[in-house]
């Protein structure tokens, strides 16, 4: 207990509100949103009997501004009954594909809520200008890893996480091997097809368990995984962007890429033999059109 009463891991506001409590979330990203999981664990007889759920886009030049923000709301959840210590998932029923990255959320007329999730998926907001270098292998900019050889000791989606991390478990290490010829690999989505300039493969953290050599090879395929492509056994439909080369302990390391003349949609970043790596960034020139050349 506390003076203001029980301490709970959750949102619980005070009572006898003549209307309703609201609360502001700025979304990590803004993204495309399909639905909702409203909790209200562990309020058991102090839930909130209703909720409903708005979202709004706010520019980045606004939010630069450090002005009052001026939300344009839409309702996308209207009000809904909630059940005390219950998960309640709710479903758009005509989600849109448009970028939202606030949420507020309403609960009637006051009580508690434990969780708030959002589900839903990246909508890159990129610069107007098509000649800005952008990071198309970040996770903001809608890049996703649609294949790993292995995530032994954590996951090759963090690979494309912002910051540099914050120890190996934020990074991507595989399990060691020991057969001759072995290799390790993931492949990334771009979040925008581009003609591509340099790499940075950053091995923070990984002092005894880096990779001896890495390689990133690029394609263009329409495939969510590039390996479904009918052409992905065909002679050159991998390109080499960066070849083998040996990497060092704890450092970034900055590799020029090239060809730089056509695009490409999907990145395969290679180990010899195994190991792991913190940060994958593949920085280039988004374009609108999926050709080649």
């Amino acid at each position: 207990m506390e003076k203001t009463g029980a301490w709970f891991d959750g949102w619980e506001n005070r009572r006898h509100n003549p209307d309703h409590d609201w609360a502001i979330i700025q979304l990590a990203f803004a993204g495309s949103i399909v639905g909702f999981d409203i909790d209200t664990a562990h309020f058991t007889r102090n839930h909130a009997p209703a909720a409903s759920v708005d979202v709004a886009f706010v520019s980045g030049e606004a939010l630069a501004t450090g002005d009052d923000i001026n939300y344009e709301w839409k309702e996308v959840l209207p009000k809904v009954e909630l059940q005390p210590t219950s998960k309640h998932y709710f479903v758009l029923d005509n989600p849109d594909n448009a970028p939202y990255n606030f949420v507020g959320i309403n609960q009637y007329p006051d009580g508690g809520i434990t969780r708030f999730r959002v589900y839903g998926g990246i909508v890159p907001v990129f610069p107007e200008d098509k000649n800005e270098l952008v990071d198309l292998a970040y996770v903001g900019n809608g890049a996703r890893v649609v294949v790993s050889s292995n995530d032994d000791f954590a996951p090759a989606s963090n690979v494309i996480l912002p910051t540099r991390g914050e120890n190996m478990g934020d990074g991507w290490e595989t399990k060691r091997s020991r057969t001759p010829g072995h290799i390790d690999y993931l492949i990334v989505k771009l979040g925008a097809p581009g003609r591509l300039e340099r790499a940075i493969f950053d091995t923070l953290h990984f002092r005894g368990n880096f990779p001896a050599q890495a390689s990133k090879e690029a394609c263009n395929s329409q495939e969510e995984n590039p390996d479904n492509d009918p052409a992905a056994n065909q002679e050159g439909f991998w390109t080499t962007v960066s070849p083998r080369q040996k990497t060092a302990a704890d450092v970034e390391h900055e590799w020029n890429l090239s060809p730089k003349d056509k695009v490409f949609t999907h990145v395969h970043a290679t180990l010899y033999p195994n190991g792991g790596f913190t940060r994958l960034r593949i920085y280039g020139y988004r374009v609108r059109s999926m050709n080649l050349e």
